[in-house]
């Protein structure tokens, strides 16, 4: 009788296991990378550059969850007060996914969800205190790359990003439509892939 119980017991969990599925099966892939990033658009009126740079986590060579940050390098004046310069930066979670990522080109397509802040400062001030008309903003900024596998450790794209903002007090020198807009990316990334 033990041994009947005990054959039932097995068979059953058999029929179990056989029938589980589960989101992730299989060879299960997974790498990281980092790298720079470079973002030429227009920012309040004026042709400027932002610098940055992102990470992530690699999922069967197709999935990213990453994050990133960027700062904007160029000087673009306050149009209310020639003396200052604005500051800006934003960053936040980054998620993407690659379309056919073992071809020499293939596209990947991305979205920043985030936050910054955006200001003015006197011009050459190393002083974080000397801040004027600072203000935060919310971010979500998709992109569409097309990238290069250089090497089994290197990819480069280019391709264009659209940085939505929202969140600009309306007091502000700035407004929402200052800051966002579309722009032109350069993208390196070094890691297992």
């Amino acid at each position: 009788m033990h041994r009947f119980i005990c054959l039932i017991f097995m068979l059953g969990c058999s029929l179990v296991f056989a029938q589980q599925e589960t989101l992730i099966s299989g060879d299960f892939t997974s790498g990281g990378f980092g790298g720079p990033v470079i973002k030429i658009g227009p920012v309040y009126g004026e042709t400027a550059a932002l610098i940055g740079g992102r990470g992530g986590w690699i999922v069967d060579h197709r999935f990213i969850i990453g994050g990133g940050g960027y700062g904007l390098i160029s000087e673009v004046p306050s149009k209310a007060f020639p003396e200052l310069e604005m500051n800006m930066g934003y960053g936040g979670v980054e998620l993407e996914y690659i379309h056919r990522p073992n071809k020499l080109t293939h596209w990947s397509f991305m979205v920043l969800i985030g936050g910054g802040g955006a200001g003015f400062s006197e011009r050459n001030s190393d002083s974080w205190d000397a801040d004027y008309d600072y203000d935060n903003f919310f971010i979500v900024e998709p992109s569409a790359l097309m990238m290069l596998n250089v090497t089994p450790f290197f990819r480069l794209g280019a391709g264009g990003s659209y940085r939505f903002i929202r969140g600009i007090n309306r007091d502000s020198e700035l407004t929402d439509s200052d800051l966002g807009g579309a722009a032109f990316v350069i993208m390196l990334k070094f890691g297992t892939f």
